[in-house]
């Protein structure tokens, strides 16, 4: 896993590295540049244990000559899930359940000075799932932790010198 990590971090700023940042970027609109402040929300369809849900969550951080972006990400699952409906070794006879992860989130940025762009980021952190477990005829609360290594891609577009809209996997 760390020699996965660390290759993806050098394919990043590989691709990254012979990016000008002097150039111009273009726009579907006019606007001026902020900062190299980023931030933002971000909506991701995922399924877990086989019903499909949304997680909710943002983005925070800093870009580094519109090249790469450094910061904390984070996401939750938006509503309690009932994961014992689903039969799954994992979380048989759980209710009531809440997740969220979050961490640090490293995104190389390819051609950003393009309208239509491509990143590609990571997120390394740790999450938790917290809910009521049911065993025995009776209920117990509780939780578990567990480590994040979410690589992504995504096709941005820069509506505006400050403002920017994406989709991708992860």
């Amino acid at each position: 896993m760390k020699k996965t990590m660390i290759v993806l971090i050098a394919v990043i700023m590989v691709m990254t590295a012979g990016l000008s940042a002097r150039e111009e970027i273009e726009t579907l609109s006019r606007g001026n540049r902020g900062g190299g402040f980023f931030g933002g929300p971000v909506m991701k369809i995922t399924k877990l244990d086989g019903e499909t849900g949304i997680l909710m969550g943002g983005r925070l951080g800093w870009n580094i000559n519109r090249v790469f972006s450094v910061g904390l990400a984070g996401y939750g699952w938006v509503h309690d899930y009932n994961w014992g409906h689903h039969h799954h070794d994992l979380f048989d006879n759980w209710d009531g359940t809440q997740m969220g992860y979050g961490g640090l989130y490293l995104e190389g940025i390819v051609n950003s000075t393009k309208v239509i762009h491509l990143t590609i980021g990571v997120l390394l952190g740790a999450g938790g799932v917290t809910g009521d477990w049911f065993d025995d005829h009776h209920w117990w609360d509780k939780a578990d932790a567990f480590f994040v290594a979410e690589p992504e891609v995504n096709i941005e577009i820069n509506v505006t010198k400050f403002f920017r809209v994406g989709a991708g996997v992860s």
